[in-house]
């Protein structure tokens, strides 16, 4: 049999938060990932087994797919695939989230964390109880729905309660009011597929009972031999290209730790950035540049050309100096910033996918089996 084919979106609208994604499968042996984005939505999607989408403002998600693009979801779970939505990624197909117009609505269970004139708002942020069946675990919630149980939905997790860590932007019994007890995982059926929306980040790296929850649901998917892992065919990557990236990345991250200093916020679309975000991206690849050096010799191919990507890398450094600039005039850096943070999960996801393919490749990931019992022998 073969592992599941994951699809994470990194388009417009997306946050840092897909990166939690990564981190998470990877720890978990899971490998066998792509990227998408408005540009490569529908080839990329035909040959998934599970979609992800995670954090971020869905009104901006919803445009830039548009009905076509959202469309196209319904035909992939109608014909059998996955859909695993986080935060931002579980709004989208709730007929209550009246903010933005879209055919995608076919979850008819209510939000719960609705304002008078329904609004939605956020009474807490941070780690929060959630309680499965008789398991009580924690999971950061960071603006993702509360949701009351209806006939069309399975209700697979609760609110349980709040934590020590949990901040409140609300009175608290207006934060029990709207959380506990209702929803916090659902799952809907839908054709030959499934809906599984997350209020809380199950993916969220630190939090490794909640990372169980997503896992499980992966492990029990097989995957279709169009989605099999192929080897990469393309440019190969030497000595000299990784030290001319590590330079890059190297230079941003310096320049990306200054501007954490300064007092700024960006609103992009519904979605407030910051300036501590850019380390998200830039620490995803220089984590992992210690495993390209270790198997640059081995041939690590990429079927781009290694000279753009590091003038995407260059670029991404020079717009960081240019906001460090423009800054320190205080000149407005929205439609920089905007750049900046497309540009960063453009690069990230293009080099994860470098990455996640010779590690496919060093471990022969297309053989591995998924057994009868739903569980992955992973390598």
């Amino acid at each position: 049999m073969y592992p599941p084919r994951i699809g994470i979106y990194v388009g417009e609208g997306a946050s840092h938060s897909w990166i939690w994604f990564v981190d998470t499968l990877e720890r978990a042996g899971i490998l066998n990932i792509v990227f998408l984005d408005e540009r490569n939505w529908m080839d990329m999607l035909r040959a998934l087994d599970i979609l992800m989408i995670g954090g971020g403002d869905p009104c901006t998600i919803q445009k830039t797919l548009g009905n076509y693009g959202l469309g196209s979801i319904l035909e992939f779970i109608d014909g059998g695939g996955i859909y695993i939505g986080s935060c931002a990624g579980a709004y989208l197909p709730l007929r209550s989230f009246g903010r933005c117009s879209s055919i995608f609505g076919v979850v008819e269970a209510d939000l719960q964390n609705l304002s008078g004139d329904g609004r939605v708002f956020h009474p807490v942020r941070g780690p929060i109880r959630i309680r499965m069946r008789d398991e009580v675990f924690d999971a950061p919630l960071y603006g993702g729905p509360s949701i009351a149980a209806s006939e069309d939905i399975d209700v697979l997790a609760s609110y349980d309660g709040f934590t020590e860590r949990t901040s409140f932007l609300s009175d608290r019994f207006v934060a029990e009011e709207k959380l506990i007890g209702n929803a916090a995982i659902i799952r809907k059926r839908y054709g030959e597929g499934v809906f599984y929306l997350y209020g809380p980040h199950l993916e969220h790296p630190d939090h490794l009972l909640a990372n169980r929850v997503m896992i499980e649901t992966i492990a029990s998917r097989r995957g279709r031999e169009s989605g099999a892992f192929k080897e990469v065919e393309g440019n190969v990557i030497d000595q000299r290209w990784l030290r001319r990236l590590k330079r890059e990345i190297s230079n941003a991250r310096i320049v990306a730790h200054g501007l954490e200093t300064y007092p700024v916020r960006w609103k992009l679309g519904y979605k407030i950035w910051n300036p501590e975000k850019i380390a998200y991206f830039l620490n995803a690849i220089w984590k992992r540049l210690g495993y390209i050096e270790s198997r640059i010799d081995e041939g690590i191919a990429m079927d781009s050309d290694p000279d753009e990507f590091i003038n995407s890398a260059a670029d991404v450094t020079a717009s960081l100096k240019q906001l460090r600039r423009m800054l320190g005039h205080g000149e407005d850096t929205t439609e920089l910033a905007a750049t900046l943070f497309h540009d960063l999960k453009m690069l990230t996801s293009s080099f994860l996918l470098i990455y996640l393919e010779d590690k496919m490749r060093k471990f022969k990931y297309d053989k591995l089996e998924v057994r009868d019992d739903g569980e992955r022998s992973l390598f």
